[in-house]
């Protein structure tokens, strides 16, 4: 009996496809990290340090330090 796994890899159409399939899971990545990355560039910096905090990555101690950083600096 012919084992088709191993014939389509070893043809003509699998050097062709498999190309084609790692570089559209590249792509597929490379497209959602840019969704986050994105949503961060349109961010303000005080936008950026209340979510810091929403998310707990600061205290309420430092978060009320760089917030008066950042209107000294207006």
């Amino acid at each position: 009996m012919h084992d088709w796994s191993q014939h389509w890899f070893m043809s003509d159409m699998g050097f062709i496809w498999i190309p084609f399939l790692v570089l559209s899971v590249w792509m597929l990545f490379r497209f959602l990290s840019k969704d986050k990355n994105v949503s961060s560039k349109n961010e303000s910096a005080m936008e950026i340090l209340e979510r810091r905090y929403a998310e707990g990555e600061i205290n309420t101690e430092e978060f009320e330090e760089r917030k008066k950083a950042l209107n000294a600096e207006k």
